[in-house]
Formats: C-alpha cells, sequence, structure tokens
C-alpha cells in the first residue's frame, strides 16, 4: 500500500490498526482480546496492508484517540461541565451560559423536585415561553402521570 501522508487519508479500521501498530505487542495483544473475532480479523487485515506509516501519521492518530478518549471521559462523568461543553458546542458560548444558569437555578436553588408539586397548567404557562431545550430538560424531570395529562 502507498505510503499514508495525513490522517484523512485514513479510514477508522486504519486508524485502528495504525494505533495498535504504535503500542507495546502485549498492550495490542490485551486489545485484541476484548474485540470479537470478525474486528479482529478485520483490523489484522489493515495491519498487514499498512507499510511506511510516516511518524506524522501515527503521531495524529494517536492524537485523535487521545481527544476521542478526553471527550469520553466527560460523558463518563456527565456533570454540569459536561452539559456546559455540549451546550457550547450546539449554541455557542452565550446561550449556553444562559441555559447553564438556568440549570443551575433549577438545581441549586430549588432543585427538580419542586417540579413534581407543580401545577401542571402553571408549569405549562411557564415552559410556553421557553426553549426546546430547556423544556426537554424539564421535562426529562417529571414524573410520567404528570405528563400523561396533557
Amino acid at each position: 500500500m502507498a505510503k499514508k501522508t495525513s490522517i484523512e487519508q485514513l479510514s477508522g479500521k486504519q486508524k485502528a490498526a495504525v494505533l495498535l501498530m504504535s503500542l507495546d505487542v502485549e498492550v495490542a495483544s490485551k486489545v485484541f482480546k476484548e474485540l470479537d473475532m470478525t474486528e479482529v480479523e478485520s483490523i489484522a487485515v489493515e495491519i498487514t496492508n499498512l507499510k511506511d506509516i510516516s511518524p506524522k501519521v501515527i503521531e495524529d492518530v494517536i492524537e485523535e484517540f487521545y481527544q476521542l478518549m478526553s471527550t469520553s471521559s466527560y460523558m463518563v462523568e456527565g456533570g454540569i461541565e459536561y452539559a456546559q461543553v455540549i451546550l457550547e458546542r450546539t449554541y455557542g458560548a452565550e446561550r449556553a451560559k444562559e441555559i447553564i444558569e438556568k440549570i443551575r437555578v433549577l438545581t441549586t436553588v430549588r432543585g427538580f423536585s419542586i417540579l413534581k408539586k407543580a401545577d401542571p397548567q402553571q408549569l405549562a404557562n411557564f415552559l410556553s415561553k421557553e426553549h426546546p431545550q430547556t423544556i426537554a430538560l424539564i421535562l426529562s424531570h417529571l414524573p410520567f402521570n404528570k405528563l400523561q395529562r396533557y
């Protein structure tokens, strides 16, 4: 296979192969043990086909993997910080800040448990002027029986 000069030229399987090739054999074999046989075979084929990968491409693959792992740690951790990252990427810093402030008020001042006691009609009136994201967040904290009325 021709020498790959950029990470954009690599498929996902090829990136996985490059990453595994850059690991110690013992570590790579532990990764293989966690995969099903079709995945192992598929990546092994890519490993055998990849030759003369430039150090820059290897570095870029490792960096991409690191970035993916860093992002996934936010997902595992969850919390307000992860919500803010998602909101900033989706709506920009200013709108995300507004939404986060509303969330903080709801969670720290009263908590979502107050919603269980709220009159459904008053809640509907309150939410009618809110953004869909805010409505979805609040509705996700309501008990199912409160939602069935509407």
